[in-house]
């Protein structure tokens, strides 16, 4: 009995020892383990592309492998190639290498593996290839269209879990590339990628330092490596000149700043030119030099310390120098592969152009700061929210919106309207950059005629004032209101051309072609924060073609007068882009010398102005509508084209350099600079803090970028903080200049007394 047991013991445990993976040799591409992540999950996590096998499949990056379809498709386009045989072969020589670079156990079968490889690797080589060559670059393409959109790329293909092995990208930029080409993927790269880097720092631009082929280096294994070498291997060369001698006693750490200074030692600012972490010790002076701190440090640094932590595996020069030399090799005759024939269609039924949407998704990043600022209240708008349990009551009162609709038109049928709404349906969808498939066409048609009859009406009864005590909208101050801050999030819109066909139809339209603008302006413009000095607004300077929806109306007007103000781009720089040096907060720059006053002559509120050591600012009132309001403005704004300049988010960002804490909030309060309707002037600073926080700004278009400079200027005048100093602890108050003048008067008699008696004395 014992023997039979010990024998069905042996069985199992040798039958899972056979079912056990291979060991991976090498692997150099890890997940990050727990001591690392729990510290900042998000900062590990892709927020829009995978690449490779570790968040394929996730849900919130699914929108991505459209585009990864759809450039792999513009590849053979280009390539005058109708198949990607070839490139399945080529890739199925390299799978079970491939999968040794992973540590990981990867749950994909052969056919699933290759091709995710293919799609990734191609997507990122086109992707690099357009970057660098505008012509290349297919219209419309939302990647580079949208600023953000790029930006998410950049961050995505730095995460260290979220990479594919070099020699892949290798491989396949050696056979798609043209043979007189003198481009390579380490240029191409580090073209796009660096520039995440943070500001202040330097890397290798070129391959002239780092090259495919370079026997002495470590190896580049993915983007992130790659990436990394280029940063560090100037810094790597200066320390082995300095011939550094290894540590014989234990690594004391140094004090904080704090600390060091009360100890006499002295900081300095380096050169910008110099190194980022070339820090020196001379003379009881710490050079440092400068780093500029923004959303992007703390990935950027947390996922480089990752790859620096395993990179003791897979360290033989040898091995490395072997995923390069990919010279040789041999294609297979094979056609027909299984996972090609299933690409290859997949190619043939993607659509050869994609339509530009303009309703998108707040991204996780914004709507983690407060998600509640871009929920509906009351009612859905379009298809992103509908079906809400919170939100059906309001469903009910859109339907008597519609009676009242057709009532005024003197019409007891929606016939008309369901035939022209059916032929714009596909337009519509179109606008969402989000998939509306949970609708079919009848119930996506009836949402717009709902939605759109609900909005018309309700303009049109608050532009005339209609009195009814029926009205479940407009008799409710408190449900008007709510329904306003629906109106106004960038999810809840609906494509302004619908609004337009709606009121087209009915025969009770005034002949202005901006009669609905005039509409939307009324009913929606006390939702957005008064200038001191508004002007009248010219309906008819706006067309209704340039419209995409209700929020898109609102900016537009918001940053009319200011958009005037400003020069179309930054001009004044003299080639290339030097960095952006933000100002420092409002207690700071008084203590530099700076005054704070009122701009009551502007009719923007975005106008700011910096004139002989005064900070001229248009006043406002902070209340519970304005957190919502500037952060349902500025996602509409990371979602524009690059060309386009962020008014509101440039705003935000000069208002959150100047409130750092209360006492910032405090002191423009008492300037009369912000009204604050919250109370609490903590309150207040944290919104601005966190509004600010996690967008994208383009320095090179940044409005109020003279601005800062100007204010830089002063402050980096001593004068200016002596003087400053001087008004603050001896004229700061009437008692204070009036004990000043008295003592100065005692000193100069003293003086005059000291005087006569040294020429008595001589006489």
């Amino acid at each position: 009995m014992a023997e039979q047991v010990a024998d069905h013991v042996s069985t199992r445990i040798e039958c899972k020892l056979a079912q056990l993976p291979e060991a991976p040799s090498e692997p150099y591409i890890f997940k990050v383990d727990n001591p690392l992540r729990k510290e900042n999950e998000q900062a590990y996590e892709p927020e829009s592309l995978s690449i490779g096998p570790y968040h394929h499949g996730k849900d919130n990056l699914k929108v991505m492998e459209e585009h990864k379809w759809r450039y792999l498709k513009q590849l053979l386009q280009r390539r005058q190639e109708t198949s990607v045989d070839r490139y399945i072969v080529a890739l199925r020589d390299l799978e079970g290498r491939a999968r040794k670079c992973y540590a990981e156990t990867i749950n994909f079968d052969k056919d699933k593996f290759v091709e995710i490889m293919l799609l990734d690797g191609c997507f990122i080589i086109e992707l690099f290839r357009k970057y660098q060559k505008r012509e290349l670059r297919e219209k419309p393409d939302l990647i580079f269209q949208l600023n953000r959109v790029r930006y998410k790329l950049r961050r995505d293909l730095m995460l260290f879990e979220n990479q594919l092995p070099l020699f892949i990208l290798v491989q396949l930029f050696k056979m798609t590339e043209p043979s007189n080409s003198q481009d390579n993927i380490i240029d191409l790269a580090l073209g796009f990628l660096t520039v995440m880097l943070p500001a202040g720092s330097k890397a290798l631009e070129s391959s002239t330092r780092i090259s495919i082929e370079d026997d002495h280096k470590e190896t580049r294994c993915h983007l992130l490596s790659l990436v990394h070498d280029s940063w560090c291997s100037e810094f790597s060369i200066m320390v082995s000149r300095r011939n550094v001698v290894p540590l014989k006693e234990e690594l004391r750490f140094i004090k904080s700043t704090t600390e060091l200074l009360d100890t006499g030692i002295k900081f300095k600012k380096a050169k910008k030119n110099k190194f980022l972490f070339d820090i020196e010790y001379k003379n009881g002076v710490l050079v440092v030099p400068p780093l500029t701190i923004d959303d992007n440090t703390e990935f950027i640094f947390r996922n480089l310390i990752a790859y620096e932590q395993y990179r003791h595996w897979g360290t033989d020069p040898k091995c490395h120098r072997a995923l390069y030399y990919l010279e040789g090799i041999k294609m297979s005759e094979q056609t027909g592969d299984p996972i090609s024939i299933r690409i290859d269609e997949d190619l043939a039924h993607l659509s050869s152009t994609i339509c530009k949407p303009h309703i998108f998704i707040v991204p996780a990043r914004l709507r983690l700061e407060n998600e509640k600022a871009y929920e509906p209240e009351i009612v859905a708008i379009g298809p992103y929210h509908h079906g809400k349990e919170n939100l059906e009551k309001m469903e009910k009162h859109k339907i008597w919106y519609l009676q009242q609709f057709l009532k005024r038109r003197n019409e007891t049928s929606v016939d008309k309207y369901v035939m022209a709404l059916r032929s714009l349906e596909k337009e519509a969808r179109n606008c969402y950059a989000e998939s509306t498939d949970q609708f079919d066409e009848n119930k996506f048609v009836e949402m717009m005629l709902l939605d759109g009859c609900f909005i018309i009406e309700l303009f049109q009864r608050a532009s005339m004032g209609d009195s009814d005590p029926c009205d479940p909208v407009l008799d409710l101050v408190q449900v008007q209101e709510s329904v306003g801050h629906d109106l106004m999030l960038f999810e809840n819109q609906l494509p302004f051309f619908i609004l337009v066909e709606l009121l087209n139809m009915t025969d009770v339209v005034p002949a202005t072609r901006g009669y609905l603008i005039k509409l939307a302006w009324t009913s929606l413009n006390q939702m957005l924060p008064s200038a001191p000095t508004p002007t009248y607004f010219e309906y008819s300077t706006i067309s209704v073609d340039d419209v995409n929806h209700l929020l898109g109306l609102m900016h537009k007007v918001f940053c009319s007068s200011f958009a005037e103000m400003v020069p179309p781009r930054v001009t004044e720089r003299n080639g290339g882009n030097p960095e952006l040096e933000f100002i420092k907060c409002t207690t700071e720059l008084r203590d530099a010398g700076i005054k704070f006053k009122i701009l009551t002559e502007s009719t923007s509120l975005l106008h700011i102005k910096f004139e002989n050591g005064v900070l001229k600012i248009p006043p406002f009132i902070v209340d519970d509508n304005t957190e919502p309001i500037f952060r349902n403005l500025i996602a509409y704004e990371q979602y524009l084209p690059s060309i386009y300049r962020r008014y509101v988010t440039d705003y935000m960002i000069f208002m959150d350099r100047l409130v750092n804490s209360a006492k910032d909030a405090a002191k423009l309060r008492k300037y009369g600079i912000i009204d604050n309707w919250l109370g609490d002037d903590e309150v207040v600073s944290i919104m601005f803090n966190s509004i600010a926080n996690k967008i994208c700004i383009n320095s090179t278009m940044f409005c109020y970028w003279k601005v800062f400079k100007n204010v830089n200027k002063y402050c980096g005048k001593r004068r200016n903080i002596w003087l400053a100093k001087l008004r603050r602890n001896y004229f700061n108050s009437p008692w204070a200049i009036i004990s000043f003048l008295a003592a100065f008067t005692l000193l100069v008699l003293t003086f005059i007394q000291t005087g006569f008696s040294i020429l008595s004395y001589v006489e």
